[in-house]
C-alpha cells in the first residue's frame, strides 16, 4: 500500500419524507418577533426556527443548541412545526421544524420572559 490511499466505502441513504407534513414546502416564510420588532425572513426545510434566526442575524435567546437548556423558547403564535404540542403553543426553536407554509415566532412571549 505505499503511496496508495485507502478505498472507503461509503453508503448513500435516501430519505423520504411523508406528504401533507408541510416540513417540505418549496415556499415558507416565517417571522420571528422579537424586542417588539417582526421580522420575516423566508424558510428553509431542514433548518430549525432558530437556525433561521441566527442566519438573519436577529439575536435570538439561545444557549445549548440540543434541546436541553429552554433558553431558546418562543411562543409558536400561527402555524405548525415539528415540535407542536397539544397543550401548548411553546417551542424550543432549536429543535423545531417549520411544517406550514407560515410560522410566527414569538420571543417576546416565551416563558423566559
Amino acid at each position: 500500500m505505499d503511496g496508495e490511499l485507502p478505498v472507503i466505502a461509503i453508503e448513500l441513504q435516501k430519505v423520504i419524507v411523508p406528504t401533507g407534513t408541510g416540513c417540505c414546502d418549496i415556499y415558507m416564510k416565517i417571522k420571528f418577533i422579537i424586542d417588539g420588532k417582526e421580522i420575516e425572513v423566508p424558510g428553509e426545510s431542514g433548518r430549525t426556527l432558530l437556525d433561521m434566526a441566527l442566519i438573519a442575524q436577529i439575536n435570538p435567546p439561545y444557549s445549548c443548541l440540543e434541546g436541553s437548556c429552554g433558553t431558546c423558547e418562543a411562543v409558536i403564535e400561527e402555524g405548525k412545526t415539528s415540535e407542536d404540542k397539544p397543550d401548548t403553543r411553546v417551542v424550543r426553536t432549536c429543535q423545531a421544524l417549520p411544517w406550514s407554509e407560515y410560522v410566527v415566532v414569538n420571543y417576546d412571549k416565551g416563558p423566559t420572559k
